[in-house]
């Protein structure tokens, strides 16, 4: 099982338990604990979930455009990550929710990240 599946039943978890997502620390966590072989609270819950398609793992299935649009805009040059990470001041997990649509597009960080878009030279 790769981190991004382990992922991917978190956050099919999540939704069923209708919580917040868990933190990607968390994912490492029960990964390394899939790997090694250790104990860890969510292994057992993880390794029994059907892997029924999500928002990450049906490939380029966005819920919106938006996100498609910043999921390209990153991919595209290497370095637009850094920025958009150093100015907006967010975490990375936070970009990722963003770059994927697990954050709604009318959260207020959306404006930020148009603006810091645009402002950005190639």
């Amino acid at each position: 099982m790769t981190l991004t599946e382990v992922r991917n039943a978190l956050i099919l978890m999540a939704q069923r338990q209708k919580r917040p997502p868990y933190e990607i620390y968390i994912a490492k966590e029960v990964y390394l604990a899939i790997k090694d072989g250790t104990n860890h609270p969510l292994k057992a819950a993880v390794l029994s979930t059907n892997q029924e398609p999500t928002l990450l793992s049906e490939g380029r299935g966005y819920s919106d455009p938006t996100a498609l649009y910043l999921d390209n805009w990153l991919s595209a040059k290497s370095t637009r990550k850094s920025y958009l990470l150093g100015k907006l001041k967010i975490k990375p997990e936070f970009l990722f929710n963003l770059r994927f649509g697990l954050i709604q597009v009318t959260h207020p960080i959306w404006a930020e990240v148009e603006a810091a878009i645009r402002e950005f030279k190639d």
